[in-house]
């Protein structure tokens, strides 16, 4: 290694590493150690050996100019496809500090890059790797056995990536590599002290496009595999192709679509069953049978009688073999745990019969408050506005020519986006192999009135926390008419004024709008009050007479906190004041499932978007009471 010039490369990796607390979860950004100059063993292919490479972390040696242009953080290195761009260096912000080079990056919205942040939220390291081309070198030589060093003295980092694993342990000599390489120019200089720093090795690039290419093969032919075995369809097979799917990413894609279509059609696009029991999709059957088991009140299908009898095990081996697979000799312990990691109907029949669970859990105790409010959908996590009619409501004369004016619909003042709530929980591979699905009957089912109690939670402290709306002033308020101006308790003369006022509520215009209630909500502490109050009676004479009879509907709401506070509503189909939207095509929680990592079986997720505003004062009353 006597030249005067070495062959490298044309771009070498070293490991590097994040500071996890510089993580700005809202910024999604986190500061990355991109180098500490430390040495590296490398091989020279133009002379053979073995050398140290050091990084002279100095401000004349360094070329920060990809970096602070907005460099990529890649996936593994790989430079071919914007599908590989996880992140960008923020322009501007790589630097030298204390010997370090730190940049700031900042993660993509992409679903890899909404995974690395999940990850880095909960604790989880992120392995990174930086990639740099260096163009001079000064030479020390090495005594005796010693070898020799080379100190980069001018070099430019490339990008940086996340990689799963930084670094090879191994101290070997990497093989022929097939990448470009180049020619650097080496000055000599005489041996110094030895640069401290931890002694470093890596795996070639040759080895990592290798790992890559292999490990990119083997991807693709299981998601077309699976994609063909549980009819997922052309476009979502090359979406998940496309935009770098996991194999198992890939199959909670199917599970999901397989779970929507379910819900909209009785036609369950899964590989349909063996054995001439009937016409319906195993996944379906097998999913009714386990329905059966968990909820007696449930009657399954002709189809699915058949299974209603079998254990898990059996249930599992009934799915192996649907897909050609032959289990003779199988414990319940393997078919579970095959059943399990294959593309069977088994996991999607849980799944199912989960989310039946989950429904009706949730359908069970359905809010009050929900009543009076507007049900709609949004399509997306972005602020949801109210669409109010511009100019008013009334009819306007039409003029001598004929000329009918035109009414247009407006954006409101009042918007509110839709956030994401949920659990995970898991049945292990010992309950099913145990045949105990007494954890799983229960779960989803509380999970389901989990959510139906946190919905509710949700409207009666909006109700009570009173916030500001578009006009800057609270919901309830006495510039907007629906306040009553003093407290008082819940009797004929204070719902006579309450009433009064909700009927002579005006539009923006100022035009009546003549608002009807329709429902009295009050706390359980003013609940045999308000029955007492809204009871027909026989009366005696005109002043025994009930004004309220059979003119408003009670809603009891323990949730409400305020002992005496009592409101008013109007009918939401007449005039909406109170509106909660889900996810469009996903009302109410939803189910996910994933072969556990952390738990020896299968994990449940089970998620919920929602979102929920005031969005007109006016056709909402509050008396504070006595």
């Amino acid at each position: 290694m006597s030249g005067a010039s070495i062959e490298i490369s044309d771009r070498a990796l070293r490991p590097a590493e994040i500071r996890s607390a510089s993580l700005n979860e809202a910024a999604r950004t986190i500061d990355v150690i991109w180098s500490t100059g430390a040495r590296v063993k490398r091989y020279d292919w133009a002379e053979g050996g073995f050398y140290w490479e050091e990084l002279d972390m100095s401000p004349g040696a360094v070329d920060l100019g990809r970096l602070n242009a907005g460099a990529s953080l890649l996936d593994s290195h790989l430079q071919g496809s914007m599908a590989n761009r996880l992140g960008a260096v923020i322009p501007g912000s790589a630097r030298l500090e204390g010997g370090k080079g730190i940049a700031t990056v900042v993660l993509s919205t992409s679903k890899s890059g909404d995974q690395i942040l999940a990850d880095l939220k909960v604790g989880l390291t992120l392995p990174v790797s930086i990639g740099y081309r260096v163009s001079a070198y000064q030479r020390d030589e090495g005594t005796g056995d010693e070898l020799p060093v080379l100190t980069a003295t001018r070099w430019e980092p490339m990008e940086i990536s996340a990689v799963g694993v930084p670094a090879d342990p191994g101290a070997k000599a990497r093989g022929e590599p097939s990448e470009p390489r180049i020619k650097v120019p080496v000055t000599s200089a005489t041996r110094g002290e030895a640069a401290a720093g931890a002694m470093e090795f890596e795996m070639s690039e040759t080895e990592l496009a290798s790992r890559a290419v292999e490990q990119e093969r083997t991807r693709t032919s299981m998601i077309s595999q699976i994609g063909l075995q549980h009819r997922a369809g052309a476009p979502l097979t090359q979406k998940a192709l496309a935009e770098g799917f996991t194999v198992e990413q890939f199959r909670e894609a199917i599970m999901d679509k397989n779970v929507r279509e379910y819900d909209r059609n009785p036609t369950f696009l899964i590989a349909p069953q063996h054995g001439g029991h009937s016409d319906l999709p195993l996944a379906q059957a097998l999913s009714e049978a386990i329905s059966a088991r968990l909820d007696r009140s449930f009657t399954p299908s002709e189809g699915s009688r058949a299974y209603v009898g079998l254990s898990a095990p059996e249930m599992a081996r009934s799915a192996l073999e649907a897909r050609g697979e032959g289990t003779r000799g199988m414990s319940p312990n393997q078919l579970v745990q095959r059943a399990l990691h294959t593309t069977s109907d088994f996991p999607t029949a849980l799944l199912l019969a989960g989310s039946r669970q989950l429904a009706r859990g949730y359908e069970s105790a359905p809010s009050g408050l929900k009543l009076i409010a507007k049900k709609t959908t949004a399509r997306d996590f972005r602020p949801k506005a109210t669409i109010v009619l511009a100019g008013g409501g009334q009819l306007l004369k039409v003029n001598e020519h004929g000329e009918f004016k035109r009414a247009s619909f407006v954006e409101g003042l009042e918007q509110y986006a839709l956030s994401s709530f949920g659990r995970i929980f898991g049945i292990t591979r010992q309950a099913l192999v145990n045949d105990d699905l007494g954890v799983f009957a229960d779960l989803p089912a509380r999970f389901g009135r989990a959510a139906n109690d946190f919905e509710a939670n949700y409207l009666a402290e909006m109700l009570e926390r009173n916030p500001k709306m578009g006009d800057a002033l609270a919901v309830f308020h006495v510039s907007h008419a629906n306040l009553a101006a003093s407290g008082s308790a819940l009797s004929v003369a204070s719902l006579s004024a309450a009433r009064l006022a909700m009927r002579q509520q005006t539009d923006a215009n100022g035009d009546l709008v003549a608002i009807v209630p329709k429902y009295l909500i009050v706390p359980s502490a003013l609940e045999t009050i308000a029955e007492q109050l809204l009871a027909t009676i026989t009366p005696t004479s005109t002043a025994d007479a009930n004004p309220f009879a059979g003119k408003l509907e009670l809603i009891v709401e323990p949730r409400l906190k305020n002992a005496t506070a009592w409101y008013l509503s109007a009918d939401p189909a007449l005039f909406a004041s109170v509106e909660f939207a889900h996810l469009e095509g996903e009302e109410g929680p939803q189910m996910d499932q994933r072969i556990g990592f952390d738990v020896d079986g299968t994990e449940f997720k089970v998620a919920l978007d929602f979102g929920a505003a005031v969005t007109d004062f006016r056709g909402l009353y509050k008396n504070p009471g006595a």
